[in-house]
């Protein structure tokens, strides 16, 4: 996919799942808290993205498929409906 848009493939990681992460931040991620998506994707991306693009002028693309239309917002809160 990376090829179709002619951008490159960029995969970060710290080396942890995220039970390591719940065993270092002393707490069981759940629905109202995610401790391991925001330490193994949101603060990992910003991180490489301030280290590494200019954020102003970077574009992210994040693929979201078939199966996972229930994550997608159009814009006004809502999910697309099956």
């Amino acid at each position: 996919a990376a090829a179709n848009i002619d951008a490159p493939l960029v995969r970060l990681a710290d080396g942890r799942t995220p039970w390591q992460i719940f065993r270092d931040e002393k707490i069981i991620g759940n629905s109202r808290i995610d401790p391991c998506s925001k330490i193994l994707k949101r603060k990992l991306s910003e991180r490489w993205l301030k280290e590494n693009r200019d954020p102003a002028t970077t574009a992210l693309v994040f693929g979201i498929d078939w199966t996972e239309k229930h994550r997608f917002d159009d814009g006004e809160g809502r999910g697309v409906k099956n």
